[in-house]
């Protein structure tokens, strides 16, 4: 019977300490350590106009599992996007939530200026912070690959490569990053990833807060 009882006990204090413990983290008021608004320009092919979005992540100091939805508005506007079911991202040092398809206003392109960014938890807690958008016209205006990159010359550029497991730049992303030394070829990349039928080079400009997606070449 005391054993019974010790166990009893024990099963009471594990619970109890779990219990403070879970309602201790579900009571802690985010903060927001970093931002990420980025204009993404995605061309569908080598002369064409791009389609343009905007991508927003937000970092939180809490488990970045427990956002409910953001909202992001452009402050001299007051035009307001709602992310109701934010992507996350998991990688280590990278954990965020927010959108990569952010749409712009049905009558032109995103505003400049200062954005609001706005995080709510599943708990109802909110926590703020701004990024500013610069204004990117003379590269939004490029009606082919060729005068993007003339316009974008002058910067400092990163050269970044996406695989995808479908043809036409879709289905799952394989890989994000730097390309490889010896991905000299489309031939080389199939070699590299068995699933991969398809990529894309990408041109980041981090003084600009600018990605650019070049067309997708499909490898198989």
């Amino acid at each position: 019977m005391f054993r019974r009882l010790f166990h009893y006990i024990l099963f009471l204090f594990i619970f109890f300490n779990t219990l403070i413990l879970f309602i201790s983290c579900a009571d802690s008021v985010p903060t927001l350590t970093d931002v990420q608004g980025r204009l993404v320009l995605d061309y569908s092919t080598v002369e064409s106009l791009p389609e343009t979005r905007l991508s927003v992540f937000v970092k939180p100091s809490v488990d970045v599992g427990r956002a409910s939805y953001l909202e992001v508005s452009h402050v001299d506007s007051g035009i307001v996007w709602t992310i109701n079911n934010p992507y996350i991202l998991n990688a280590s040092g990278k954990n965020g939530a927010g959108s990569p398809f952010l749409m712009p206003p049905y009558y032109g392109q995103f505003p400049s200026g200062k954005y609001n960014v706005t995080y709510v938890d599943m708990a109802g807690y909110t926590a703020q912070i701004n990024f500013t958008l610069q204004n990117l016209d003379e590269f939004t205006s490029c009606d082919s690959v060729e005068k993007l990159q003339q316009n974008l010359s002058a910067l400092e550029v990163e050269k970044k490569t996406v695989i995808y497991t479908e043809k036409a730049g879709k289905g799952t992303i394989l890989y994000f990053g730097d390309p490889k030394d010896d991905w000299t070829d489309s031939n080389k990349i199939a070699e590299s990833y068995e699933k991969a039928y398809s990529y894309r080079d990408c041109l980041f400009v981090p003084t600009k807060g600018l990605l650019c997606l070049l067309p997708p070449i499909d490898v198989r």
